[in-house]
């Protein structure tokens, strides 16, 4: 969450905060509610670690400490109610609707921000049918847990001419993901495993 001060090894808090103090933010989100520790919810839990860290936080802002606590009450959300990406991504913009706000920087890891930003386009472009929302996606300098941004797939429709159209990649893929949700989704991902590399012998 945290990572090291100064730039080119930041975690999620430090590099949301650094954005939020530059852009002088109207509201700060902070979600979710899917997991907890110690009883006390992630949104919450991630909000308390910030302000027990407040002397780091300010130095990394080069404020003062004072200061930078006044800024986060003034504008923290913290939200623990919401159990996945969507979920989180739709409260906060609906906060944003509320306030008027026309611009959302979504801080998150490198290997998650991808997803964020489909998960904000499709909400934005859909439910939200906000036009003039501009969405901005910015990635920490800390992974998830034994992972890489070259470790992320991203699956795109097919666009190009020359690619094959019948039975797209991005369909299939999205199907896998649902299926593999399931109580035999174990299972399911070894089998579907197997039935690949035996492609790749060929």
């Amino acid at each position: 969450m945290f990572g090291k001060s100064g730039y080119g090894n930041e975690g999620r808090i430090l590099r949301g905060l650094k954005i939020a103090y530059e852009e002088d933010a109207q509201l700060i989100f902070w979600g979710m509610g899917a997991s907890e520790i110690d009883g006390v919810k992630e949104g919450q839990y991630i909000f308390d670690y910030a302000m027990k860290h407040l002397a780091k936080i300010a130095l990394h802002l080069g404020a003062d400490v004072d200061g930078v606590e006044a800024f986060l009450h003034s504008r923290s959300v913290i939200n623990t109610s919401t159990k996945n990406t969507r979920e989180e991504i739709a409260e906060a913009m609906n906060f944003l609707s509320r306030h008027a706000i026309k611009r959302l920087f979504i801080v998150s890891s490198p290997t998650h921000g991808g997803r964020c930003f489909t998960e904000a386009e499709v909400l934005r472009l859909g439910e939200f049918a906000v036009g003039e929302l501009q969405v901005l996606t910015v990635g920490s300098d800390v992974s998830y847990f034994g992972s890489t941004p070259k470790d992320v797939v991203i699956i795109e429709p097919p666009h190009r001419g020359d690619r094959v159209q019948t039975n797209p990649l991005s369909v299939t893929a999205r199907k896998a993901m649902r299926r593999s949700r399931e109580p035999d989704g174990a299972e399911f991902l070894k089998a579907l495993a197997e039935f690949v590399d035996t492609y790749e012998t060929l």
